[in-house]
């Protein structure tokens, strides 16, 4: 499958693959080579275990996607990528995990999703790359945050003062109604 461009992002597409096996082969094992590989068993689980969870976090992000249309009159949805400036001036690649145009009791609006699959929980540093990404293409943006890890206490404020969404495991999992994007909860 490939990415679809969202706000603005550059109309080449960037592809995926979307069978797990195949997925897991390219992403972690193609193109490893015993040679090159620590001869260190340890460092060589950080090289692997640092492949699996790019794969686990590529994975996670579909999953947020197809959950996104399954509970939310998504117009369209997609991705946004682009460059920005990291500490040392350099130009580098940076994305948004999801943008989607989502229809809610009668207002339309965007909203910018990050996804993080990862043992810790989300912080409020990661909200606020997601918060300053978009604000950056979306004066009126709308936030939500997948975390399967769950949420740092510093999160929740964070999101609480930026009027983002966090959904958790138990969103995800149906334990918990989807919660509204477009307007504040009550």
């Amino acid at each position: 499958g490939h990415s679809h461009p969202m706000a603005g992002a550059p109309s080449r597409k960037r592809y995926h693959i979307t069978d797990g096996l195949v997925g897991i082969w390219y992403t972690v094992f193609n193109d490893l080579n015993e040679r090159t590989l620590p001869d260190d068993i340890d460092r060589r689980f950080d090289v692997i275990s640092n492949r699996m969870d790019t794969y686990f976090g590529h994975r996670f992000e579909t999953f947020c996607a197809e959950w996104m249309t399954r509970n939310y009159a998504c117009t369209d949805i997609g991705s946004w990528w682009g460059t920005e400036e990291d500490e040392k001036g350099d130009n580098v690649g940076v994305d948004i995990d999801i943008v989607a145009d989502v229809t809610e009791r009668g207002k339309r609006g965007t909203v910018y999703c990050e996804c993080k699959f990862r043992n810790g929980m989300a912080k409020a540093s990661d909200l606020e790359v997601l918060r300053r990404r978009a604000e950056g293409l979306d004066r009126s943006y709308n936030l939500a945050f997948f975390s399967a890890g769950g949420f740092e206490r510093g999160m929740v404020a964070e999101a609480e003062e930026f009027g983002a969404v966090l959904i958790g495991v138990d969103e995800l999992m149906g334990r918990r109604p989807a919660p509204s994007l477009l307007f504040p909860r009550q």
